[in-house]
């Protein structure tokens, strides 16, 4: 929910609805895009019976703003690992027939994360602060593991959620590596345990008390363990004029996360995640590769990844990047 997102050099304040804020070019045209992603999948899911509610900060500014919160430039939805699977399959298919989506792990790629990611096509990238890297604008879709609900079956939990959290994002957080096995591990450890771990785990039926709801791994996340009713039966909502589906017990579920989530963090917080939208003339594929500067550590991708990203914005706003980098 950008808890730990700060103004940046590019923003600059506005007040709109009685409320300060920050923000940056193109803010209003990324969360317009991201509402038409959001009811692509809302679409698809309200037709399949798949059951979706959205999360984090989209879920708060829902209930608080009754759709964005004003400086967000996220939306994020979640499922249960049963329904997340058929959605992706529904979404491939989606995306095969129209050039204007697509997903980014697919293929090749779709073992190289635990969650998935519907982008956009269109011409507008963003890039965070110091980054050699840029992402399309997306809605993130993450699948929640239902799990028996009891010690030995959550501590198991934990430690595979380590595993996956350190496969993608390099770092654990309850374990070290030496305690999980992964020294000496290579990508094909690494393809094989998220294919299985995206596949064929955290798919127990819900149970009520007797199953609780886990994210995949640490990062951008929480401990924290739900139950189903929490989450079902959904509610529909409006979000900036569309509809979506929020948790049966959203008020509860947030108070518990985050707090009192209807009071405002500080001014300097109320500002976009990225730093910069920026449009760049290229094509899918070539936009794609750029994400093999953060999935994969070996140099050769690493060189290649930096050619294609200095391909993409040139020489100069490249030399920019890297002042802005590494300047005091």
């Amino acid at each position: 929910m950008g808890m730990n997102i700060f103004k940046s050099d590019r923003c600059k304040i506005v007040n709109k609805n009685n409320i300060n804020y920050y923000t940056i070019e193109h803010l209003e045209e990324v969360q317009h895009e991201m509402l038409r992603l959001l009811n692509i999948v809302d679409s698809i899911c309200v037709k399949n019976n798949i059951n979706y509610w959205i999360d984090g900060g989209t879920l708060i500014g829902a209930l608080r703003h009754k759709g964005f919160i004003p400086w967000d430039d996220d939306i994020d939805i979640e499922l249960i690992k049963s329904d997340y699977l058929k959605l992706i399959d529904y979404l491939e298919d989606y995306c095969k027939n129209n050039s204007d989506t697509y997903l980014l792990f697919s293929g090749n790629n779709k073992y190289n994360h635990c969650c998935n990611f519907l982008a956009s096509s269109i011409n507008l990238y963003g890039r965070m602060k110091g980054e050699i890297g840029l992402f399309p604008i997306k809605l993130d879709i993450r699948p929640v593991n239902v799990i028996s609900n009891n010690k030995t079956e959550i501590e198991h939990n934990n430690k595979l959620r380590d595993i996956a959290n350190y496969y993608i994002f390099g770092n654990t957080h309850l374990y070290n590596i030496n305690e999980l096995g992964l020294n000496g591990k290579t990508k094909e450890d690494k393809r094989n345990f998220l294919k299985w771990y995206n596949t064929n785990y955290g798919l127990e039926t819900c149970n009520g008390n007797d199953t609780v709801f886990r994210h995949p791994y640490y990062e951008f996340s929480n401990n924290a363990n739900f139950d189903e009713s929490y989450f079902f039966p959904t509610k529909r909502v409006c979000f900036n004029g569309i509809m979506t589906s929020v948790p049966n017990k959203a008020d509860r579920y947030l108070s518990e996360l985050y707090g009192n989530y209807m009071e405002y963090p500080q001014l300097i917080q109320r500002a976009p995640m990225a730093y910069e939208y920026i449009s760049i003339n290229t094509n899918i594929n070539l936009i794609s590769n750029i994400r093999i500067l953060t999935l994969h550590t070996d140099l050769h991708n690493k060189y290649k990844g930096l050619f294609i990203f200095i391909k993409l914005v040139g020489i100069v706003k490249f030399i920019k990047i890297i002042y802005e980098r590494y300047a005091k």
